[in-house]
């Protein structure tokens, strides 16, 4: 794999674990009048404020996204990919600021709650769109894998695919 450059492939995996830590941010909504959203992560000023580095304004109000790191497994083994946005919706199967309100309840009412989503994906399967890339972090070579795209199982053309 060249470094940089990256490489497709679909699978059918099995999700073994979500990480609890850090699965949502406080995403930047864009400025009032912009239909693009910036998404970046913004800076909590302490004040019940936030900045966007990037569109650099203040904000009360913002997005959470999803920004989950799950471990899967298949035939040939198990490897972390990051799931973003609109697949992490659909891995948890509930939207980001459900999940942002469980998560920033989770020491207290919200617990049991909170645990059940984030364990909610484990065991169960899915056909993933996966983008690998190589990198070199400090003079090592490693592969980091984003699922572009997930997929409940169809058991039955699963099957029919095989057989071809």
């Amino acid at each position: 794999m060249e470094s940089g450059k990256p490489t497709y492939f679909v699978s059918k995996c099995t999700v073994t674990y979500v990480k609890k830590d850090n699965p949502a941010y406080r995403g930047c909504p864009g400025k009032e009048g912009s239909d693009a959203k910036c998404n970046k992560k913004l800076m909590d000023e302490g004040n019940g404020n936030y900045r966007c580095e990037k569109c650099d304004f203040h904000t009360p109000t913002f997005n959470w996204r999803l920004i989950l790191n799950a471990q899967i497994a298949d035939d040939t083994g198990e490897v972390y990919t990051t799931i973003v946005g609109e697949q992490g919706e659909q891995l948890l199967d509930m939207n980001a600021q459900d999940f942002g309100a469980l998560l920033e309840d989770k020491e207290g009412s919200s617990e049991k709650e909170y645990e059940k989503a984030i364990s909610g994906p484990v065991f169960k399967e899915f056909i993933l769109n996966n983008r690998a890339t190589a990198d070199t972090y400090q003079d090592e070579q490693r592969v980091r894998i984003a699922s572009t795209r997930i997929a409940e199982v169809n058991y039955a053309q699963y099957a029919e695919k095989l057989l071809e």
